[in-house]
């Protein structure tokens, strides 16, 4: 029994390891303490959470969660448009019109009744739009800031 729980315990622990996840379309690095959740019927390409929950009025929210979405070709000017309508206050806002179109917003943004800073990659892929959203209870912000900027750095399209 004391095996078969130190095998779960080290297999639960390797879960939180950095790795590069990748797909045909995308690749990007899930840092250390980030868990990618088992989900058969997930809409999204992509999803990654910290192990550890907010406080008080945020307990119910993990301290960094990671998704990526897509959305029709055609839809890039939309999901940016969007990102910034929700936006309580548009901290940074970079366009990058090199080969294929890229967009970075860093954000403050309430999501039931609780305030994030989230940081939003938008690229236009040859046939749909990626859009990476990291959200991020301000209160651990400073914890995770290397880890998310790894991330935003990671994405990419193949």
């Amino acid at each position: 029994m004391v095996y078969v729980s130190t095998k779960i315990k080290k297999n639960a622990a390797q879960a939180y390891e950095p790795e590069v996840f990748e797909t045909d379309e995308f690749s990007i690095a899930k840092p250390e303490g980030f868990i990618i959740p088992i989900k058969d019927d997930s809409p999204l390409e992509f999803e990654a959470f910290s192990k550890d929950y907010g406080r008080d009025d945020s307990e119910r929210f993990r301290q960094v969660s990671a998704e990526i979405m897509t959305a029709e070709k055609n839809g890039f000017d939309q999901i940016v448009t969007s990102v910034r309508g929700d936006a309580g206050k548009v901290l940074e806002d970079i366009a990058s019109n090199g080969t294929g179109r890229m967009h970075r917003l860093r954000a403050e943004e309430n999501a039931e009744g609780v305030m994030f800073e989230a940081f939003h990659k938008i690229i236009e892929g040859p046939e749909k739009v990626f859009h990476l959203r990291i959200r991020a209870l301000p209160e651990h912000l400073d914890d995770y800031l290397r880890r998310i900027e790894e991330m935003l750095a990671s994405f990419t399209l193949k």
